[in-house]
């Protein structure tokens, strides 16, 4: 994120342009159509727009982010309960209030985690992230020690997305879904066809059949015409009668 801002930052003082644009904006002044001045303006108010926006949002959500770094288990000076602190402070206040999360419970077995953990050799630490904690909680299993509020706290990390490749994912099936030929679909047609698709992977068509089969209201909606927007072209009796 810091280096976005600072690329931003830097084509923001520099003026920068490419030579393309030079040259467009070079033919489009000279034919009187655009102020250089005027559009150097508005390049910087985009800029700062941007800048700000990232700013704005680094502050609000990395930071909160960066107190999970804990999860991955490296460096191994990172592993103790200064750091993992304040992952509990961010994960409490977005923690909906129906999942409990006894935090005296955590804090004595994530004591016991940083025992074990610190207890490991240099061999072990170049593991993959998973194998070990599927180590760690192995050894509780081992020890009858319960670990579920310290199960709770990594597996929220782990279900935290990587990168945005799940909402491309989306995107590109609402195009090849909503086409020209198909272009009469109401927006929540689409929208509860995405829903389908991307919630129901792994739902067989036989087990999602018997799912829809006994549900006599979404059936009826399925043959009814209300997922379709018409747009009526005809013309009413009143306006027919003034033209007579």
């Amino acid at each position: 994120m810091e280096d976005l801002m600072e690329k931003i930052e830097n084509k923001r003082k520099d003026r920068f342009l490419t030579v393309e644009i030079e040259h467009l904006v070079t033919k489009l002044e000279d034919e009187g159509l655009m102020n250089r001045t005027n559009f150097e303006s508005k390049c910087d108010e985009l800029y700062v727009l941007c800048y700000n926006y990232l700013k704005k949002w680094n502050n609000q959500h990395v930071n909160n982010l960066k107190s999970m770094l804990w999860i991955t288990l490296a460096p191994k000076t990172i592993v103790n309960w200064e750091n993992v602190k304040k992952s509990v402070i961010f994960i409490k206040t977005i923690m909906s209030n129906n999942v409990n999360f006894d935090e005296e419970m955590f804090f004595e077995q994530f004591k016991v985690f940083e025992k074990n953990f610190h207890q490991q050799n240099d061999e072990w630490h170049c593991q993959e992230i998973e194998n070990k904690w599927i180590y760690i909680f192995k050894i509780f299993t081992d020890n009858n020690h319960s670990f579920f509020e310290l199960l709770k706290v990594v597996e929220f990390s782990f279900v935290l997305p990587g990168s945005n490749a799940a909402v491309e994912r989306v995107f590109s099936l609402m195009n090849s879904t909503w086409t020209n030929s198909r272009n009469k679909l109401d927006i929540k047609t689409v929208e509860a066809y995405l829903i389908i698709k991307t919630c129901f992977n792994n739902t067989s068509c036989e087990e999602f059949y018997d799912q829809i089969l006994g549900n006599k209201s979404l059936l009826k909606q399925v043959h009814g015409s209300a997922k379709y927007v018409v747009k009526s072209t005809e013309k009413t009796l009143d306006s027919e009668g003034s033209e007579d």
